[in-house]
Order: structure tokens, then C-alpha cells, then sequence
């Protein structure tokens, strides 16, 4: 199904806010402007970031069914999913964040209200895991040090290649998280959906343990946020 997402922004606030977004299940969910806001601090907020071309948008886009478009340059979006977690599902905000330097006041915004943060690279070895990761590990630790970090290798299918050499590998991806105490190191394919599911379950687990932040700023700017059942 094509989803349509409109965008509304303000002078004051860099953040250009989906106003219509989908489920996984593809049931429709709105932000309603000027409404009194649902208090749904129990959901997770889950961000997805790392370096432009990595395949953190095929990632989200993948994990909802959705087809690639032919360009996945996206500002920030949201998307709301229900994600199954021990045969029951949460309410969960996927933001894909536009990884441009000049959208900076913009992540920030986001990061106050991150319950999980999923940090993606692709796995190619065109350029070093510390050149793909250091900017948004400074950044995470700069705006928002307590919050969990899952770090997510992106691309995996290349592994599968025989002609392919020069991949990051998943030791050197292993001893980054250790480096970083993250909590976590995964893989997967948005383009043969390996690994997708698992990734946005784990984050969910993990926001969970972690315990969530309370959510205000979408009340602050006057939206409802609308989980149909």
C-alpha cells in the first residue's frame, strides 16, 4: 500500500513532523495538530541513525513491508509500529534521522525523548568502522550518554559474495561495542530481510530494561499521537 506523508513544520522547531504514519500492520495512525495530547509515555521511542548511504531507511522501510523508493534521502520521519515482544506487542515511534550535518538541531530534539538508539553502518570497507561511527558516537554521547546503544551492521548480504573482500568484520564491529559499552552488536539485510525483525524486538527489549523516558514534546507542540487499536 503507498503511504502518504504529509510534513509540518514551523519556524520554530527544525523538525519536520510526519502528520500521517503507519503501523507495521499498515492500520492508519495520525498526529492531530492542535488536539489534546494522549499520554502514551509507555511507548518506546526508538531512533535510527548513522552515515548517509548506510541503509538505515531500507532497514525501517524493510521492517514495515514496504517497497524501496529510488531515492531513500529522507528527513526525519516517524513511523508508529506495534512490535511483538514475548507474545505481546508495545507501542513503539521509529524515527529515521536524517544523517546531514545541518539537520544537527534537529537529532537533538530527538535524542531528549530516546529510549534505544540504533547505531547503523553498512559493512562495506570502503571506509573504517571508526570513520562511519565516530561523529554519531560523539553525538550520542554528547546529548544523551545514558541512553542504550545497539550498534547495527547494515548490508550483511555482501558477506554472501564470493567476489567481496574488504568487509568490516563482525570482530572489529564486537570490539567496538566493547569499546563503547553498547549494548548490543547485530547484522542484517534490508535487501533479502535478514535479521530486520530481530533488530527493532531487540530495541524494544532493551528500552524496556532500560526503563522509558516520559514523553512530552510532542504535547509541547500541541500534536495527539493516535494508536488505533
Amino acid at each position: 500500500m503507498a503511504l502518504t506523508r504529509k510534513r509540518l513544520g514551523s519556524k520554530d522547531s527544525p523538525i519536520k513532523f510526519s502528520t500521517k504514519l503507519a503501523r507495521v500492520e499498515k492500520t492508519p495512525v495520525s498526529l492531530s495538530p492542535k488536539s489534546p495530547f494522549h499520554h502514551h509515555e509507555d511507548y518506546v521511542q526508538i531512533l535510527v541513525v548513522g552515515h548517509q548511504q548506510c541503509g538505515k531507511s531500507c532497514l525501517v522501510l524493510a521492517f514495515q513491508n514496504e517497497v524501496f523508493p529510488p531515492v531513500t534521502h529522507f528527513l526525519s520521519k516517524q513511523y508508529l509500529a506495534d512490535i511483538e515482544l514475548n507474545g505481546k506487542t508495545k507501542k513503539s515511534m521509529i524515527w529515521d534521522l536524517d544523517a546531514s550535518p545541518q539537520y544537527l538541531d534537529a537529532r537533538k530534539e530527538a535524542y531528549e525523548e530516546a529510549d534505544v538508539i540504533l547505531l547503523c553502518f553498512s559493512i562495506d570497507g570502503n571506509v573504517s568502522l571508526t570513520q562511519k561511527t565516530e561523529v554519531w558516537i560523539q553525538e550520542i554521547r554528547n546529548y544523551c550518554p545514558q541512553t542504550p546503544v545497539i550498534l547495527v551492521g547494515l548490508k550483511n548480504e555482501l558477506r554472501h559474495r564470493r567476489e567481496q573482500s574488504g568487509l568490516i568484520t563482525k570482530e572489529e564491529a564486537n570490539r567496538l561495542r566493547e569499546t563503547q559499552s553498547f549494548v548490543n552488536y547485530m547484522e542484517a539485510s534490508a535487501v533479502i530481510k535478514d535479521g530486520v525483525n530481530e533488530i527493532f524486538t531487540a530495541a524494544v527489549r532493551v528500552a524496556i530494561q532500560n526503563g522509558l523516558r516520559s514523553k512530552v514534546m510532542w504535547a509541547n507542540r500541541g500534536f495527539k499521537i493516535d494508536f488505533y487499536a
